[in-house]
């Protein structure tokens, strides 16, 4: 029997034929380091190794030996510190786990409460820079989009635009752009397609409960996207889109945005697909604020969709009644045909009269005022669907994240297989270093995504909520 190991009579730690228990590693403590200072002098030590030098009797038994070399103080402090290295090593399976926990809490996504000043630097610049730069937009007049008596369903937006330190503008100032509804809706598109870590606004429906074209019809609907428009421009993140320079520049009713609908390989799905994954149980959420805003919007989204629907019925049941006591009054004037009185019958005339101007001044004020709610609480439940909705597509991305950490640890494992093997080959060698290069890249770029949807949408969802 050969060693590798070449023989050295001086060197007895490199000697091949001495026996391995006699040798002890430098990592584990022997017993003599571990006992104590012996407190009976050297006499006794000495004592004690003329005992160790002899061998043992066959019919001596260990325990009384052992009795004999130690006293009984030190055979108590050396079962103490045994006891204490026991406890404070832990079992080689307990080590594994301890080991596992550790590479699984560094792989964790650990987010800050509120993004620091570092965060904004690295994932939300355009907040960092958001005072640099800014778009206004204000309604100057409403129109109809044709001569027909539909035409305020889909009406015109004639707006003016101002634009400071943004480039690719041709000049700062926009004036009399028009855009039919329809254009404003493939605008807002885009912005839902290509913006996912922002809650876009919702596009305000055109009112139903005003007579078309009237002036409370001109002027709840300027003031409706007067509020929407200021909302998108107050977004640093929304307003550095070069679609705003399309939306501006391109002649009046011939807008159409660059992106319609999510590309193929989007990690937005839509569909069966998104109806399927959204069934799924969501990631663990590193972020605590979102994972407990999520199901708070969702609720507040389901109570407006009621009172929506309530409001729906009591509309119905105000418009019910001033009909039937229209009706009533209607009924009340027939009194005249029977009046032996000329003037009697003039009064009951006049009547009439004063009573179906004040039913319909009741009926006036009170859907104003269910139209008002109704607008407030439709947009509340446009909104929260789309926050809720947005959050979802976060969900996705971190689900996404999980299939491209697994993805890289398989590379790393294919390496590690191609570097066992007896002969290497340098073409697979090269796939697999590339095939690793991209999917680290890949997780890479999706961990730097997640962490920007996160963070701003900690402070929107804030924004939201207390203003």
């Amino acid at each position: 029997m050969t060693s590798a190991v070449p023989y050295d009579p001086d060197d007895f730690d490199n000697n091949p034929f001495s026996e391995s228990s006699m040798i002890i590693s430098p990592n584990v403590p022997s017993m003599a380091d571990t006992l104590p200072p012996n407190p009976f002098g050297s006499q006794e030590q000495d004592h004690e190794d003329e005992h160790e030098e002899e061998p043992v009797q066959q019919g001596q038994p260990q325990q009384q030996q052992v009795n004999t070399q130690t006293p009984l103080v030190a055979e108590s402090q050396v079962a103490n510190q045994q006891k204490k290295q026991n406890t404070s090593q832990p079992p080689p399976a307990q080590q594994s786990q301890q080991e596992n926990g550790d590479q699984q809490d560094e792989n964790l996504m650990v987010f800050h409460t509120y993004p620091t000043e570092d965060d904004m630097k690295k994932f939300l610049p355009e907040r960092y820079r958001a005072k640099s730069f800014g778009i206004s937009m204000k309604v100057m007049e409403i129109e109809k989009n044709d001569n027909s008596s539909n035409g305020f369903k889909k009406p015109v937006i004639k707006f003016n635009a101002n634009v400071r330190g943004i480039p690719g503008f041709r000049k700062k100032q926009y004036k009399e752009i028009r855009r039919t509804y329809r254009e404003l809706e493939q605008f807002y598109n885009y912005l839902m397609y290509n913006n996912i870590e922002v809650f876009v606004p919702a596009l305000p429906q055109i009112p139903i409960l005003y007579n078309p074209g009237s002036p409370e019809f001109v002027f709840a609907l300027m003031n409706t996207f007067d509020e929407w428009f200021e909302r998108i421009c107050s977004n640093p993140i929304l307003i550095r889109n070069q679609e705003f320079v399309l939306f501006f520049e391109q002649n009046d009713f011939s807008y159409t945005s660059s992106k319609t609908k999510p590309s193929n390989n989007s990690v937005i799905a839509t569909g069966i697909k998104r109806k399927t994954l959204k069934q799924l149980q969501p990631p663990y959420d590193a972020a605590q604020y979102l994972a407990e805003y999520r199901p708070m919007i969702k609720q507040v989204h389901v109570c407006a969709g009621n009172l929506l629907k309530v409001l729906e019925r009591y509309i119905k049941y105000v418009r019910n009644s001033n009909l039937k006591t229209s009706e009533f009054y209607t009924k009340l004037s027939e009194f005249s045909n029977i009046e032996i009185n000329e003037d009697m019958g003039k009064l009951w005339l006049k009547f009439n009269k004063t009573l179906q101007l004040f039913n319909e001044i009741d009926l006036v004020k009170d859907l104003n005022f269910n139209a008002t709610l109704t607008e407030n609480f439709q947009s509340i439940n446009d909104d929260t669907y789309n926050i809720k909705e947005s959050l979802t597509n976060r969900h996705l991305l971190m689900r996404e994240l999980i299939n491209a950490e697994e993805i890289t640890r398989k590379r790393h494992a294919t390496i590690a297989k191609l570097k066992t093997r007896s002969i290497i080959d340098p073409i697979k060698i090269d796939e697999a270093i590339r095939a690793l290069e991209l999917a680290a890249n890949y997780e890479n770029e999706l961990s730097n995504q997640i962490k920007r949807t996160t963070y701003n949408m900690i402070i929107e969802g804030q924004n939201y909520i207390f203003k």
